[in-house]
Parts: structure tokens; C-alpha cells; sequence
């Protein structure tokens, strides 16, 4: 190996490394660290898809510290640089929909649900393309979202539907949970609440083994909800109460 090489082999170790303990800063809430690594990690890679990937994770990351300035450059600095890449490759498709993804958050949490819907509708497809079964569900549980503040409740079910269709034929996950949990939530907004109990006391036997996350706090809050439109208050507290001792985040505590 000559020199250059190797200096580009530690130079992409380098960023791997750096890339990696962002998203263990990202994932435990520490968001103003991941930034920092990240920004590291840009200047240790000269490569396009490793850098457009690190500006929507910035993006990211600026959106839940609220500094929606910076989550508008982040992302838009990612999406300049894919301009520049010309090969359709699978990776260049996934980091398009990550990017898009991002995008749509972005667009949602600053109370824009019709933009968002369609960057997620974008990401979709584009996941689709790259042949990601994994993003897809994403995408479409994104969808879900924006739809259901659109006050679209029929079209919301529909797009969930599609999802579980995928998600049937893989293994539990947190995916597949967060996937029937959304599809309870709107099936209590229509008014099907046997269905809804149904569903989303599916999902909380997937997350019963993994409390990891707040998806088994979040699954049980929706639970206390439905129990309460059902008139069961000591249920609907119960729900509540479960809810706030598995919780992870403040947010979910919050919630509970």
C-alpha cells in the first residue's frame, strides 16, 4: 500500500470512528456532542456520500436542539452535494432518501405537514428504487404522520396498511412495533377501537423483551388513551403509570 493510500485508509477509519460515536451521542440525547463529532467528520473525508450523510445527520441534530437556521443550511448543504453525484449506485439512493427524510422532518417540525409529506413521499420512493424494505416501512410510517395532520385519517390507515403488508413477512422489531402502534393511533382517530386495541396491544408484546427505547412507553401511552375513550379511567392510568416508569427520554416521561 503507498503512502496515499494509507493516508486515505486512516483518513476513512478516522470518520467511520467519528461517524459512529455521533450516533451514539445522537441516540442518547446529546445532541449539541454529536454535533461537534460530526462537524469532525466532515473535514476528515474528502468523500461526497459520506459527507452529504453527515449534513443530514447535522440537520438532524440541529432540528431537536430547535436551532431550525442551521437544520435549513445542514440539509440543504447535503442536498447540494449530492447534486453533484452522477451514478444512480445503491448507496447514492439510500443517502438521496436519508437526505429527503431528513428533509421532511424538518418541514413537519416547523408546522409545514403538506411540504413534509411530499419529501416523504420522495424518500419512499427512492428508498424503493435503492431496494431498502427498511426505509420504505420508514417512509411511509413518515407519511402517516403527515397525513394524520392533514387530518387525511382514511389515507393515513391506507398508507399504514401498506407498511404492516411489508412488515408481516419480517421478524419483530422496533419498526414493526412503531408500525402498529401508528396504525392504533388512527384507528382511534376513526372511531374502530376494538381494532385499535387489538393492534396495539400486538405491538407491545414485540417491545415486552426490548425496553430499550421509548416505542414500549410510547405504545402504552397510546394505550391510556384508548382506555380512556373507552371510559376506562383506572385503566387509562394505569396505561399512564406503566408508561412513565419504562420511559427513556424526559420527553416521554413528559408525555406519560
Amino acid at each position: 500500500v503507498d503512502r496515499i493510500d494509507y493516508l486515505s485508509q486512516i483518513s476513512s477509519q478516522l470518520s467511520s470512528n467519528l461517524i459512529d460515536r455521533g450516533k451514539q451521542l445522537y441516540r442518547s440525547t446529546q445532541y449539541t456532542e454529536a454535533v461537534k463529532v460530526w462537524q469532525q467528520a466532515i473535514k476528515s473525508t474528502q468523500e461526497p456520500l459520506t459527507i452529504a450523510m453527515l449534513w443530514s445527520n447535522l440537520s438532524l441534530a440541529y432540528q431537536k436542539l430547535g436551532q431550525w437556521q442551521n437544520a435549513k443550511e445542514a440539509i440543504a448543504s447535503s442536498f447540494k452535494i449530492l447534486g453533484t453525484v452522477t451514478d444512480e449506485s445503491q448507496a447514492m439512493l439510500k443517502v438521496k432518501a436519508q437526505a429527503l427524510n431528513t428533509k421532511g422532518s424538518l418541514e413537519f417540525a416547523i408546522a409545514e405537514p403538506e411540504a413534509a409529506l411530499l419529501a416523504w413521499q420522495s424518500a419512499t420512493s427512492t428508498y424503493v428504487k435503492a431496494g431498502d424494505r427498511d426505509g420504505e416501512v420508514k417512509g411511509l410510517l413518515n407519511q402517516v404522520q403527515a397525513l394524520k395532520a392533514l387530518g387525511f385519517y382514511r389515507r393515513a390507515i391506507k398508507t399504514l396498511e401498506q407498511a404492516n403488508q411489508i412488515l408481516k413477512v419480517q421478524p419483530d422489531s422496533t419498526i414493526k412495533a412503531s408500525g402498529l402502534r401508528s396504525l392504533g393511533d388512527v384507528l382511534q382517530l376513526v372511531g374502530n377501537l376494538d381494532r385499535a386495541e387489538q393492534v396495539l396491544q400486538q405491538s407491545l408484546k414485540i417491545t415486552r423483551q426490548d425496553k430499550s427505547t421509548d416505542i414500549h412507553s410510547e405504545i402504552l401511552l397510546s394505550l391510556g388513551n384508548l382506555a380512556r375513550l373507552q371510559q376506562n379511567t383506572k385503566g387509562a392510568l394505569e396505561f399512564y403509570q406503566q408508561a412513565n416508569a419504562t420511559a427513556i427520554s424526559n420527553r416521554a416521561k413528559m408525555q406519560a
